[in-house]
C-alpha cells in the first residue's frame, strides 16, 4: 500500500510528453563524380508509417534499394524510434539534379520530406591522375575556417578534415599546436563519413576536430600546420578480399598552414559596450512597482549568444546620482548548443541602492558587436517603478503585483477555491502519510524504511544504449567507472587520461583498447555496423 502512496504522487506531478514526429530526407553526399554510387535516406521519426512514397529522382539512376533500416531506443522511460527508406543512386552525366519529395501516411496525415540537390561532375583525366607516385594525393589532411578575416573576439571554427581514397586503419595526432593569444574550446564531433568531389578527383571525407577559437588581439593570425600518422591498410597480395595483416603501410601526412587576419572593434567604442561580440539576444527582468529607501533594487540581465563569455562584462547605464551599486553577481555560463557555433548563455544580477524618493523611469541596455553587419547593436528596455520614503507600500498595489502569481487567467486554477486547495495538496498529505507510517516499520536488524532504501540505495542510473554515438558513449562510460575523468569533454583528453589510470586500474587498460576500436572504425569506411555495435556492448557491459 505505502507503495501504491508514492506511485500516486510521483505520477500526479510527472508530465509525460511525446516524442516529435519528424520525416527527413539525407545523403552522404552533396557532389559526386559521373558513374559512382551514393545513398540517400529517407527517415521517419517516432511514429508509424504507411504507403511510402519514393520520390523523383530527378534524372539519377536507381542502382539499389529501397532497402529498410529500424532503430528504437528507451532512455531514462521515454521510448523513441525510426524507420528509414535507403536508395543508391548513380549520375551518369555532369549537371545539377534535385531530389523530390517523398511522401508517407501517418494517421491520415501526408508528411513530406523537403528536397535536396546533388551535383554530379565529371572526374579528372587519367593523365592527370596517373603522374607521380600512385600514394600521392590519395590521402592527405587539410585545416579550414569559413573566411579569411575575422573581428577581435569573433568565434572562429577551426576544422581539421581528412581526405582519402584508400582504407585507414588508424590515425593519430603527432603535432597539433594552437597560436598563443587566442582561446579555445574544443567541440565534439561524431560526423559520418562522407563523399566529396575535390579538383575532379572523389574523396571519403571525416572530420577529425572542429575548435572554437577566440582571437584576443588584432593581426595575423597563423595556425600552424598538424601532423598525423595514419596506417593504410594496403589490399589482400594473394587476391582473397581479405584485409592484410602484415602489408599495412604507416604514413605521416602534414596538414596545409593556415593564416587569418584580426580586425580591431570600430572606434569609438560605445560607453556601455559589453564587450560581447557576435549574435546576442537579451532580456531584462520585471521589477516591482514600489520600493522603499531601504529596499535593494534587483536587476537580472539574461544573455544568449555566441561571443566569447569569459570577456563578457555589461554595463546598464547607472545614474550615480539615482542609485547606488551593490554586489554585482554573475552566474556561469551554459552551453547550449554547438552547431553551428558554440552558443551559450548567462545571467547577470545587478543590485541597486536607491538614494532618493520619486517615481523612476529606468532604460537599462545592452550592447555587443555584430561581426556580420558591423555595427555595434543596443538592446534596450524600460522599467518603472516608484521610491517611497519608507517601508508604506500601498497594499492595493502590491495585492495586484501579486496577483498573477496566486491566479493564472489561462490555467483556470483559483487558490480560493476549496477544493482546488484539496486537489492541490492531497498528494502532499499522501506522501506525509506513507513517510510517516513506513517509518513505524523497521526490521530486527536495524535496516532503515523501504522510503530511506528508496532514496539511497535505488537513485536512478545513468542508461547508456548502442544507439548513442561512440564518442559520448565510451566518455560517458569512463565517467561513471572514473570519478575523476568528470572533467573530460572529448577523446583526446579521454585517451591522455586513460594512458596514465592504466598503471593502476586494469578496467582503463581496457577502454583504452576500446577507445583505439572506436578510432579504427571511425576512419574505416569499410568496418560495418554490426562490429561498432559489438564493440558499444562491449563498452556498456564493461
Amino acid at each position: 500500500m505505502r507503495y501504491f502512496f508514492l506511485v500516486c504522487c510521483i505520477h500526479f506531478y510527472s508530465v509525460q510528453l511525446p516524442a516529435q514526429v519528424s520525416f527527413e530526407a539525407s545523403c552522404d553526399t552533396r557532389q559526386c563524380l559521373t558513374g559512382s554510387s551514393f545513398n540517400v535516406e529517407f527517415r521517419l521519426n517516432n511514429a508509424e508509417g504507411t504507403g511510402f512514397q519514393a520520390p523523383d529522382f530527378g534524372g539519377l539512376m536507381v542502382v539499389g534499394g529501397p532497402s529498410r533500416s529500424m532503430s528504437t531506443t528507451i532512455i531514462n522511460g521515454r521510448m523513441s524510434s525510426s524507420i528509414g527508406y535507403v536508395y543508391t543512386l548513380m549520375g551518369t552525366r555532369p549537371g545539377k539534379y534535385t531530389i523530390g519529395q517523398a511522401k508517407i501516411n501517418v494517421s491520415g496525415k501526408i508528411l513530406k520530406t523537403g528536397p535536396l540537390e546533388i551535383v554530379i561532375v565529371k572526374g579528372a583525366s587519367a593523365s592527370k591522375t596517373e603522374k607521380g607516385s600512385q600514394s600521392k594525393g590519395e590521402v592527405f589532411i587539410r585545416i579550414s575556417t569559413d573566411k579569411d578575416e575575422y573581428f577581435l573576439g569573433q568565434q572562429i571554427i577551426l576544422t581539421t578534415k581528412l581526405y582519402t581514397q584508400v582504407n585507414i586503419d588508424n590515425i593519430e595526432s603527432v603535432k597539433s599546436k594552437i597560436p598563443d593569444k587566442c582561446e579555445v574550446e574544443y567541440i565534439s564531433t561524431e560526423e559520418p563519413v562522407v563523399k566529396e568531389v575535390l579538383n575532379g578527383k572523389e574523396y571519403s571525407t571525416k572530420i577529425l576536430s572542429r575548435e572554437s577559437i577566440f582571437p584576443l588581439s588584432a593581426g595575423k593570425l597563423t595556425f600552424p600546420s598538424r601532423t598525423y600518422r595514419v596506417i593504410i591498410s594496403n589490399p589482400d597480395p594473394w587476391g582473397f578480399s581479405m584485409k592484410s595483416m602484415f602489408f599495412n603501410t604507416a604514413q605521416v601526412l602534414e596538414s596545409n598552414a593556415l593564416e587569418l587576419r584580426i580586425l580591431e572593434l570600430p572606434k569609438p567604442l560605445p560607453e556601455n559596450f559589453s564587450g560581447a561580440v557576435g549574435n546576442f539576444s537579451s532580456s531584462f527582468s520585471k521589477v516591482n512597482p514600489v520600493y522603499s529607501l531601504s529596499d535593494a533594487i534587483s536587476i537580472q540581465l539574461s544573455i544568449e549568444g555566441d561571443g566569447n563569455f569569459n570577456h563578457i562584462d555589461p554595463k546598464i547605464n547607472l545614474k550615480d546620482s539615482l542609485f547606488e551599486l551593490l554586489q554585482p553577481g554573475t552566474s556561469t555560463a551554459s552551453k547550449i548548443s554547438e552547431d553551428p557555433l558554440i552558443k551559450k548563455t548567462q545571467s547577470f544580477e545587478f543590485l541597486l541602492s536607491p538614494k532618493a524618493t520619486g517615481s523612476v523611469i529606468y532604460f537599462p541596455s545592452f550592447c555587443y558587436f555584430d561581426p556580420v553587419k558591423k555595427i555595434y547593436v543596443q538592446q534596450n528596455d524600460t522599467l518603472e517603478f516608484k521610491i517611497v520614503e519608507s517601508a508604506k507600500i500601498d497594499l492595493d498595489k502590491g495585492k495586484k503585483a501579486l496577483q498573477p502569481i496566486i491566479h493564472d487567467a489561462h490555467s483556470g486554477l483559483r487558490l480560493s477555491n476549496f477544493f482546488s486547495w484539496i486537489i492541490l495538496f492531497f498528494p502532499i498529505g499522501l506522501l506525509i502519510y506513507a513517510l510517516v507510517f513506513s517509518d513505524k516499520n523497521v526490521n530486527s536488524s536495524g535496516s532503515s524504511s523501504w522510503f530511506r532504501n528508496l532514496l539511497y540505495y535505488n537513485k536512478p542510473k545513468e542508461v547508456l544504449t548502442v544507439e548513442m554515438n561512440s564518442d559520448d558513449l565510451i566518455i560517458r562510460k569512463s565517467k561513471i567507472l572514473f570519478p575523476d575523468a568528470s572533467r573530460i569533454e572529448n577523446l583526446y583528453q579521454l585517451k591522455n587520461f586513460l594512458v596514465e589510470k592504466q598503471k593502476t586500474h586494469s578496467k582503463a587498460k581496457i577502454l583504452l583498447n576500446y577507445l583505439n576500436e572506436i578510432e579504427f572504425s571511425s576512419f574505416n569506411p569499410s568496418v560495418s555496423q554490426d562490429n561498432i555495435k559489438n564493440v558499444k556492448q562491449q563498452i556498456i557491459s564493461l
